[in-house]
């Protein structure tokens, strides 16, 4: 598998955070892969819908239950939504589609290879991030909690826990039970 050093991870993490010369798209769609290791089918199929402002900060829906984002990267993700509400794409397509990251054709999301190749220009490998990501969370995270977080079935959790060599088997008995499935939305 293709993954990054720890330093590397947090530097590329810290410049999606601070780096003003990058474009909002490749900060805010960064910061997701490599602070939560989501797809990036996932991250381009996000849309305004998926954002949920609580009491205790803004919430992103990345699997079956709403996610915290830290401040910083709210920032990111919200100012992504506000540069796309502004833009007039978001003129024209209907309110049911507010794509966080439009694509080029009107009232589609952007290509997941093409947000991809997005980050890759600007040094942000999505397969090795997610990597990353994927096997930090699974070393601090039982499976079922990985996979109701992320969308992810349980058997790849369960996958990525293992090859991190982590035993949640106590948890998983005292929780009562199995969560599985995948949050997954028709698109264009």
């Amino acid at each position: 598998m293709n993954f990054l050093d720890e330093d590397e991870h947090l530097a590329l993490l810290a410049r999606c955070v601070s780096d003003s010369s990058l474009p909002a798209d490749v900060k805010a769609a960064g910061a997701l892969v490599l602070l939560y290791g989501v797809p990036i089918t996932r991250i381009s199929a996000l849309t305004r819908q998926d954002l949920e402002r609580r009491s205790d900060g803004m919430y992103v829906i990345l699997g079956r239950s709403p996610v915290l984002m830290p401040p910083a990267i709210e920032r990111l993700v919200m100012a992504q939504a506000e540069a796309v509400s502004l833009s007039v794409v978001a003129r024209v397509v209907p309110d049911q589609y507010q794509w966080l990251f439009p694509g080029l054709l009107a009232g589609c999301p952007m290509d997941a290879a093409r947000l991809s190749q997005r980050l890759l220009q600007h040094g942000v490998d999505v397969r090795a991030a997610r990597n990353t990501a994927l096997s930090a969370l699974a070393s601090d995270l039982p499976a079922p909690v990985l996979s109701q977080i992320l969308g992810m079935h349980i058997n790849t959790a369960v996958g990525w826990v293992k090859y991190v060599k982590r035993d949640w088997t106590t948890y998983v008995g005292a929780r009562g039970g199995d969560s599985s499935g995948s949050n997954h939305r028709g698109g264009c």
